[in-house]
């Protein structure tokens, strides 16, 4: 495992700003306006449809999806190491590299869902959709939705739960939330994809969130393999490294933690995630135990986690050690 203990959190995120400026994905000016101090802990969940698998593989394990491009030859592979294996990342997903190396991220290998059907998601009108668990933890449900904000606009997919925060779908500052989101004022600091604007959108909700109540936002977007598997893992690299950078330059990386939220090989990124590691090799690991770990670190009590996780059977689980 990592030797992470020897160095600290602050000297991490300076090796990380500079890695991320010798890849060319980091910017020469701060963000403007003020910054989030006020955001306690925000969780970002990305849904990646298609064969996200493609993301990291282990060094002589076969490729597996059904597009041409999933079978890429082992060469290609940017390499890294994580415990005592060898993996390779898509050379598509070059900003991650850096992340990875200077431990701002990390790979949990092995996620499987205990039922195939179960897609971890919660479903809305008007085809939003979240995590399952950040619906249970905002109780948002289809007859109760005071909690849910969409419509940033609506075909950007984004939504945000704000658990116990309205008590109603009339209160003004659902309002002022949505308006945060819909702005551009970030748009120049990420990539001109469907993923960048999307992220974009997120990191003006995550600076308005405080100063409207929302402490603890829970925020979920998606991005799908279109053309080619090859150009979602590039949108998803340069979003990724962009948005890094944002919440850095915010001073809320620590309060920030992002995950995919599919596939059987889940990354994991912020300043609060014991990065630069590749957990859970050998042995297998169900999405509720993934996520656990997550929502723990978010602030579910242990002993709520199984009412929230269905698929834990009522037990609190043990954790997988990959955030602080």
């Amino acid at each position: 495992m990592a030797d992470w203990k020897h160095s600290t959190r602050r000297s991490l995120l300076r090796k990380g700003a500079q890695a991320l400026a010798v890849a060319g994905i980091s910017r020469s000016t701060p963000l403007f306006g003020q910054a989030a101090d006020g955001l306690d802990r925000a969780v970002v969940c990305i849904h990646l449809f298609g064969n996200a698998d493609q993301l990291i593989r282990p060094f002589g394990a076969a490729p597996s999806g059904k597009r041409p491009d999933d079978a890429m030859p082992e060469s290609a592979l940017l390499r890294i190491t994580g415990g005592s294996g060898a993996f390779g990342l898509h050379p598509a997903v070059a900003e991650l590299r850096p992340l990875y190396e200077t431990k701002a991220m990390a790979f949990v290998m092995n996620v499987a869902s205990v039922d195939p059907a179960d897609t971890g998601l919660a479903y809305f009108p008007k085809g939003f959709t979240t995590a399952s668990w950040a619906a249970s933890v905002g109780r948002a449900t289809v007859a109760s939705r005071a909690n849910l904000i969409t419509g940033f606009p609506d075909e950007s997919g984004v939504a945000l739960v704000a658990p116990e925060v309205f008590q109603s779908e009339s209160d003004s500052r659902r309002d002022r939330l949505r308006a945060a989101g819909t702005s551009n004022r970030y748009a120049d600091r990420f990539p001109a994809t469907a993923l960048g604007r999307r992220l974009a959108q997120v990191t003006s909700l995550l600076q308005a969130s405080a100063a409207l109540g929302v402490a603890k936002p829970l925020l979920f977007l998606s991005l799908s393999a279109r053309s080619s598997q090859t150009v979602m893992l590039s949108e998803f690299s340069g979003g990724m490294a962009a948005f890094y950078q944002a919440t850095v330059d915010l001073g809320i990386v620590q309060r920030v933690t992002t995950y995919t939220g599919s596939g059987t090989h889940r990354m994991v990124l912020g300043g609060s995630v014991l990065g630069g590691e590749i957990y859970n090799q050998a042995a297998g690991i169900s999405r509720d135990q993934f996520e656990a770990a997550i929502a723990a670190w978010y602030g579910v009590r242990m002993s709520d986690l199984p009412q929230h996780f269905p698929g834990l059977g009522g037990v609190p689980p043990v954790l997988l050690p990959f955030m602080v």
